[in-house]
């Protein structure tokens, strides 16, 4: 079993334990539902290849990606304002839709980064974020992030502030990534 880390969501979590996870995290009822998720994926995948344009049916999955990650951070758009989006090259007003519309384009752009270059970097991260914000700002350095619940306003998470320790996350999951990609290779 698992162990829960509990924390204060008010207080910044520069403790953010390193990767991986000292606990195991593998059990039969994660094992089993890996196993059922491999399997979706390997009928979507032959699904998919039978599209006339399978870009297409991947970027609406990256469209609802962007906007359930968008929503998050409280930025609320509806599903036909991105479509339209999508396909009209007319200006968008809305600056939900605009910033939904940038995460998409980011995640298009670290798929890109990552298949031509197969190796995630601090610096690509940064220019994922660029994208998203639409800016040429580095690694956040401004105290008072925090995530809050919209019905409440409650702090629900504080990540870890600092661009010292922000850096050392980020360092510990581009050496983690690489020792993956090196042992299967």
């Amino acid at each position: 079993m698992c162990k829960r880390i509990t924390h204060n969501p008010e207080i910044p979590y520069n403790d953010l334990p390193l990767l991986p996870p000292q606990a195991e995290i593998e059990n039969i009822t994660i094992l089993k539902k890996t196993i059922a998720a491999s399997r979706a994926l390997s009928e979507l995948k032959g699904a998919v290849t039978n599209l006339p344009n399978p870009t297409l049916f991947i970027d609406t999955i990256n469209l609802q990606e962007a906007q359930a990650s968008s929503a998050i951070e409280n930025i609320i758009t509806t599903q036909d304002e991105l479509f339209k989006a999508s396909i009209a090259e007319k200006k968008n007003d809305n600056p939900a839709t605009k910033e939904v519309m940038h995460y998409k384009n980011a995640l298009w752009f670290g798929v890109k980064q990552v298949e031509n270059r197969p190796i995630l970097t601090t610096n690509l991260f940064v220019a994922i974020m660029q994208i998203i914000k639409e800016n040429q700002s580095s690694i956040r350095n401004a105290l008072g992030t925090q995530l809050k619940n919209p019905a409440t306003n409650s702090v629900v998470y504080t990540p870890p502030e600092g661009e010292n320790v922000i850096r050392e996350k980020l360092k510990n999951l581009e050496v983690l990534f690489t020792q993956k990609i090196i042992s299967t290779h």
